[in-house]
């Protein structure tokens, strides 16, 4: 093993978490390592894309882009075997002292198993991106279900995830803003 990686086995395993377990899916259910890819890939596509004409060979860029990639490999990690598991974001929502102690244990999840380091996305602004990321790849799980028939996640999930959206939209880059309202019209378009 290497000696910065001393927790493969337990970093592996946080991919293998379930997501959505409170609600019916189709087909099969989410893991973790799925959603962080679907993140991954949204965040290439809103900010490597656009921003890497720019770049022109900063180092600042690309350390920045890395730190943006790192944080969303490693922002749901916590959730393994020995974690916290997937809490719903609308459980946090619904009650902020639930948000605040899994928060505190994922941090110390985080220190114990080696990647409190990863997970630093290092600017506010990635913050903001991760948390961007993590909306829009809930938006497009829901609109995958909602295109196999699934109507029961859409209706319960979809007016709080619109709410999430809006209270972000101020904050919103151009590219963030157009790929929301895309899929906002798509699934609105589906549901009819």
């Amino acid at each position: 093993m290497l000696d910065n990686q001393p927790n493969l086995e337990a970093w592996i395993n946080g991919g293998e978490v379930q997501r959505y377990h409170q609600w019916p899916m189709c087909h099969r259910q989410q893991t973790v390592a799925e959603h962080t890819f679907n993140m991954l890939l949204i965040s290439t596509h809103l900010y490597f894309a656009t921003s890497a004409k720019w770049a022109d060979g900063r180092e600042d860029y690309f350390a920045e882009m890395l730190a943006l990639q790192q944080a969303i490999l490693f922002h749901d990690v916590a959730e393994g075997r020995r974690g916290t598991s997937d809490v719903s974001a609308w459980a946090k929502r619904r009650s902020p002292h639930i948000k605040e102690s899994i928060s505190w244990a994922e941090a110390q999840i985080a220190v114990d198993f080696g990647f409190d380091g990863w997970i630093n996305p290092y600017s506010n602004r990635n913050e903001r991106r991760v948390k961007m990321c993590d909306k829009l790849e809930l938006m497009w799980t829901v609109i995958s279900q909602l295109q196999l028939g699934n109507t029961i996640i859409f209706d319960a999930s979809w007016p709080v995830i619109i709410e999430m959206m809006e209270e972000m939209k101020s904050d919103m880059e151009m590219n963030e803003l157009k790929l929301y309202k895309e899929w906002r019209d798509r699934a609105n378009q589906i549901r009819g």
